[in-house]
């Protein structure tokens, strides 16, 4: 059984945990979310990550418990199977940072009032989408940046 959802619920309690305090390396965050990808209780997911950030742990005692609850887990049939559920992690990874950087835009814009007018540029683009591409293939707006 594979749990993407726990892997994606794992990036921002990472976040937040990292936020107070720098603590897992990206070696231990694979292996965190390897332990996610193979659980079916997040719950459980929760307290080994609870586990592992504990304040007082050494670098060392947090890669025992790691190892150990890795360990457990079903092994990959080869190296290439290790590599296609790191591509599976990065590419989440990167659509949670997408999502993240797409709501501070959007944040952005409404503080600064070029909301609408982005809406407006947008809506055109949909009416008009091959008259907004110019021959090189470089967005004209008729406005300069």
């Amino acid at each position: 059984m594979f749990a993407i959802e726990n892997v994606e619920k794992t990036f921002p309690l990472l976040e937040e945990i990292e936020k107070d305090r720098p603590c897992i390396s990206q070696t231990e965050k694979q292996m965190l979310y390897r332990i996610a990808f193979h659980k079916k209780d997040f719950g459980e997911v929760q307290r080994i990550i609870m586990q592992a950030t504990a304040p007082h742990l050494t670098e060392q005692e947090r890669k025992q418990i790691l190892t150990a609850h890795e360990e457990r887990l079903p092994k990959p049939p080869n190296p290439a199977a290790v590599q296609i559920e790191n591509y599976i992690f990065q590419m989440h990874h990167m659509i949670y940072e997408k999502e993240k950087a797409n709501r501070k835009l959007e944040e952005v814009l409404k503080q600064s009032g070029l909301e609408k007018e982005l809406d407006s540029l947008i809506a055109e683009a949909q009416k008009h989408p091959m008259s907004m591409i110019q021959n090189n293939g470089t967005v004209r707006t008729g406005k300069a940046i």
